[in-house]
């Protein structure tokens, strides 16, 4: 191989573990919103995702919603943490 070759893999190789990293902390803080009941989030990812309004918004519903946007991330259908719903 040559040095050239192996530099850009070591390059790819930082980076990929750097965004691993922020993928890792951005699910951490979403599953950390999940287990502290955190309605003002769950309100905003039902305005993000115009879904329609609740009259109301109970705890479990509340849950709900919240374990659902971590399911994506985790399942990779979110990259990250949308904008909007960062702290």
């Amino acid at each position: 191989m040559t040095l050239h070759f192996v530099h850009s893999l070591d390059e790819v190789q930082r980076r990929s573990l750097r965004m691993a990293a922020a993928v890792e902390d951005m699910v951490e803080e979403a599953f950390e919103a999940v287990a502290s009941y955190d309605e003002p989030l769950a309100r905003r990812v039902i305005e993000w995702s115009n879904a329609p309004r609740p009259t109301s918004l109970r705890h479990d519903a509340a849950e709900a919603i919240l374990i659902g946007l971590w399911g994506v991330l985790q399942a990779g259908q979110l990259p990250r943490l949308p904008t909007e719903l960062r702290p």
